[in-house]
Parts: C-alpha cells; structure tokens; sequence
C-alpha cells in the first residue's frame, strides 16, 4: 500500500517508482531555487517537496514514503545513499544569505513559525510512524562555512549506515551540496520536545469533546465515526485549543478598547446618567468577553 504523508498534495507531480525501504533517516535539502523544481521529470526527485504562499507550508509528494528517492548523489561501488532508509524533503528557498532568491521561498535561517511547525509536525509524523529518533548530527555548520567543518560534518560511510535521526544534505557522504546550511533545525526540535505520552493521549480521547476538529487538514477521530483515524496527531487538539483561546482573549481585548473608546468619547458631551448607561453597557460586552475566555478554558 502506498504511504502518503496526509497534509501533501499527490497528485500533482507524482513520480512513483523506487525500491522498498525501511525509513530511519529524514534528509532535508533546499532547493536554491523559485517555485516547485521538476526533478527532470523525477529522475532526481525527493519524496517531498514543501513551499511556502506566504502564510502556510505547501506539501507536495512525489514518491511512496516506503520507496526509495533518487535526490541523492549515489556513487557506484560506495554506499547506498537513496537506498538507504532516508526520507527526503525538498524545502523550496535557499541557505545562502547572498541569494536573490526571495518572496515566499523561505529562508533557512529565519524561517516563519508557521514554518517552524509545520515541518515540527512532519518530524512528529515520521517520529511517531517510523520511530525516527528526534536526534541530529554534532556538526551542523552554516552556509557557507569553512572547508575544515563542512568535511567535519559530512558522514563516513560508516557514520551513516549507523545513523538514525534527522540531517541535511550536507551530512551525507559522497554528496558534495551544503544545503540546508543553518537550517533551523534546533529550533524545529525544540517544537518537538514534549512529544505526547501514551496517558496523554489517552486523557485527551477521554476528555476532549467528541465533536470532529479539523486543524491544519488533519481531521481528528470522532469516536462514533472514525475512533482509528491515523493521520490524527493528538497534540493537533491542544494547538487547536490553545490558537481558539488567543483569538478569544484578542477578542476580549478589543471589547474592552471599544467599551473604554465609548465612554472616553462621550463623557464631555453628555449627562451622568448618559454616562451610566453607556458605562454598564461597555461592562456587558466586557462580562461577555470575559465569559467566552471562562467558557473555552473549562471545557
């Protein structure tokens, strides 16, 4: 059966083919480039590629997860490189601070948070489904760094066959592309750092309404309809909470400014009792406000 990653689109440059693998290894490249590359057609496609329209990550998949890619360098007689267990992720920008590469193609150094966590909840994805260790190299060095770190860096073929984890193109051996360069991956780690327990998840089957929630494209399980949904992240419940609770107090906030902006503006121009009426109605809305953030943090 074919593995899709659930957020991507794969249809839209789907490449197919490639031998079984065993995934234990994510390889992040960027692509120094604008818009979606075409690999020539897939001979050298990854098995994803993320852009960005400027507010959100843009998935596309090109190639069975459980299939090999062919974004590596492979030399004949050396080690397998795409054959062996890596999946691999295209991010459209660039890690060189001297590109005219700009717009929405993101920068490996200064990426957005959406970004941060999007490619956060990818890592958790292939954590959760391969067991893929939330570990990286010792050396990760910027772009463009000294001859001296970026050999330090690069694996033996040795290294890599033992490798589990999370690396960049610059890591893999008989490749000579120092991409992702100073990718923000400790940063994307961190956002991973409190992946959930099994009695985590389990209190939240049990406490969490049993109303469908959508986050990010994902559908949660409703317990009557879909209790075995595996493309369900339960941490997608608590950053859907928790953005519905910003957006309240926000809410409330501007409430308040409009209730105390009402009273400021009238309290020259009209009576005591005017002012009365349109202080308490300036409280209600605030009551009201205040109500919603009491309501959204009980349930």
């Amino acid at each position: 059966m074919t593995v899709y990653y659930p957020l991507a689109n794969h249809t839209a440059q789907w490449f197919g083919g490639g031998s079984k693998i065993v995934p234990d290894k994510i390889v992040f490249h960027c692509t120094e480039g604008i818009g979606w590359p075409g690999y020539n057609g897939g001979g050298y496609a990854p098995h994803l590629t993320v852009g960005s329209d400027g507010e959100h990550l843009i998935w596309r998949q090109h190639i069975d997860l459980e299939k090999n890619a062919r974004a590596l360098r492979n030399e004949p007689g050396g080690v397998q490189t795409n054959l062996d267990g890596c999946i691999q992720v295209e991010v459209v920008g660039t890690c060189d601070r001297k590109s005219s590469v700009r717009g929405h193609e993101l920068d490996m150094w200064n990426l957005p948070e959406y970004a941060i966590k999007g490619l956060a909840d990818f890592v958790m994805w292939c954590h959760e489904k391969y067991d893929i260790p939330l570990v990286i190299p010792k050396q990760w060095p910027k772009y463009p760094s000294s001859p001296e770190l970026d050999k330090a860096a690069r694996m033996s073929y040795a290294e890599w066959k033992k490798f589990s984890g999370i690396c960049g193109h610059l890591h893999v051996p008989e490749n000579t592309h120092l991409d992702p360069g100073d990718f923000q991956i400790h940063e994307i780690l961190e956002e991973c750092s409190m992946p959930l327990t099994k009695e985590d998840k389990e209190w939240i089957l049990d406490n969490v309404p049993k109303a469908t929630w959508k986050w990010d494209g994902i559908t949660a399980p409703n317990s009557e309809t879909d209790p075995k949904n595996t493309t369900w992240q339960p941490q997608s419940y608590l950053r859907v909470t928790l953005n519905e609770l910003q957006a309240t107090r926000a809410e409330a906030l501007a409430g308040i400014d409009r209730a105390l902006a009402e009273v400021d503006a009238l309290k020259n121009v009209i009576s005591a009792s005017d002012i009365r009426d349109a202080f308490h109605s300036g409280l209600c809305s605030l009551t009201g406000q205040l109500s919603k953030i009491k309501i959204r943090l009980e349930q």
